[in-house]
């Protein structure tokens, strides 16, 4: 009798669980009427988009844009604090954030293989980080109080962030 009933606990206690994670697949919570309330989020999404970077000026009281020419500019405001750029230029995709910090807000992991100073004025310098069999580059500088940072994940070359970082106002 005693193995009975463990093996209904045992069985009760499975289904409860499975019940469990079907709803939290599902992404809802029941209401109080017992009907299906909207699909709830489980993160805050850090980025929120934003139509121009005068509302960097305006939120952040930082003035970044991308470089003339640019093409399929978006801008948008990271963690509440991070002016991202995202666009093309010259066939490649660029990512350009600023904020009033000194850490690295990149976002980009791996191993720093070279460094290069390009300004000393502006304590800008280029980065290349290995992440696994990928090179990316990256360029910080600061300015005003302001840390930027320029970067490129899909095969750009040193002379093309270069150029990049020239052209950026």
């Amino acid at each position: 009798m005693k193995k009975l009933l463990s093996l209904l606990l045992i069985l009760l206690i499975s289904l409860s669980f499975a019940a469990c994670a079907a709803q939290g697949a599902a992404g809802t919570e029941a209401s109080a009427s017992g009907g299906m309330e909207e699909p709830i989020s489980q993160l805050a999404n850090p980025l929120e988009p934003v139509d121009s970077p005068a509302e960097y000026q305006a939120r952040l009281g930082i003035q970044v844009d991308a470089p003339a020419g640019a093409e399929a500019v978006s801008y948008a405001i990271l963690y509440q604090r991070i002016a991202d750029i995202t666009f093309l230029f010259d066939g490649h995709e660029y990512n350009l954030r600023a904020a009033a910090e000194e850490e690295d807000f990149s976002g980009l992991y791996g191993d720093e293989e070279k460094t290069e100073e390009l300004d000393s004025s502006k304590d800008a310098t280029l980065t290349s980080i290995r992440s696994g069999e990928e090179v990316y580059l990256k360029i910080t500088w600061k300015g005003g109080g302001v840390t930027y940072i320029l970067m490129n994940t899909d095969g750009a070359t040193e002379a093309e962030m270069k150029a990049l970082f020239a052209a950026i106002p």
